[in-house]
């Protein structure tokens, strides 16, 4: 049976060094913020406009899939570069 006490301390303790917030707040609310914002500002300089069909809330929804796929991205960059081939 493994012991939860460990995992327990393995996970706070990663999560309250100040690197890990620093990325974790900057993945999960900076990119869907960075790139609602620039949807946002890009309609209202009338350089573009949302499909009918689309609203606000699914293009947030895409910022959070954006998000979350260049941290995938990066991911696979870094683990490539310790391959040797």
């Amino acid at each position: 049976m493994p012991n939860l006490d460990y995992y327990r301390q393995r996970l706070y303790s990663t999560f309250s060094e100040t690197y890990s917030l620093g990325i974790i707040i900057g993945f999960c609310i900076g990119k869907p913020l960075g790139i609602l914002s620039f949807i946002y500002l890009a309609v209202k300089l009338k350089l573009t406009e949302l499909p009918k069909d689309m609203n606000w809330n699914q293009l947030l929804g895409s910022g959070f899939l954006g998000g979350i796929e260049f941290i995938w991205l990066k991911i696979s960059n870094s683990s490539k570069k310790d391959l040797d081939y």
